[in-house]
Order: structure tokens, then C-alpha cells, then sequence
């Protein structure tokens, strides 16, 4: 299952959002795997953080101008710069190994 950063690090006005849909999946992950062990059925979870997508990609290039910068980088909590999508598909590859 796929949760999100959302589960953790909410923005402003996603509170629904976070709590039902990304922390529900966090949440969920332990008791649907309790379940599922007697029959040999794994279920990991993991939570990508801020991931790279083409609405954000041209403010976070480095020459975008100042303003741009500043907003990508607010965006971007801890991490020096967003997750592609070939690493959160290679994690996916590998749970399912």
C-alpha cells in the first residue's frame, strides 16, 4: 500500500485529506497484515515523501528565478530535493520480491 508524507507532514487545509485517506492507509497497515500472516500475505506500506512532478518542475530548476526557488524549497520540508518516480517504483519492485 501507498500512504504519503501527508500521514506525517500535513499542509495547510489538507487535514481531511491527511487524516482519512494517508493516515487511514498508515494506520491500516498493522491490522491488515495481522490478518493476512495465516495466510502468507505480506502488506508493507511505505509513505514517499514530496516527489518530483511536472506543475512543480519549473520552479524547482535552478534557473528559476528567486521567488520560484524559495517556494520549491518551502516545499520541501527536510530533503534537498523531491523523489523521482524510478526510486518510489524501484521500492515498489523490491516489496513485491
Amino acid at each position: 500500500m501507498t500512504a504519503s508524507i501527508a500521514a506525517y507532514e500535513s499542509q495547510l487545509g489538507q487535514a481531511a485529506y491527511a487524516a482519512a485517506s494517508k493516515n487511514g492507509i498508515l494506520r491500516m497497515t498493522l491490522p491488515v497484515a495481522r490478518e493476512l500472516a495465516r495466510s502468507g500475505i505480506r502488506c508493507p506500506t511505505i509513505a514517499p515523501g514530496i516527489m518530483g512532478n511536472a506543475d512543480a518542475a519549473p520552479a524547482c530548476r535552478p534557473s528559476a528565478g528567486l521567488a520560484e526557488q524559495k517556494w520549491c524549497r518551502s516545499r520541501r520540508a527536510w530533503a534537498s530535493r523531491p523523489g523521482r518516480l524510478r526510486h518510489w517504483s524501484a521500492t515498489l519492485l523490491k516489496m513485491r520480491t
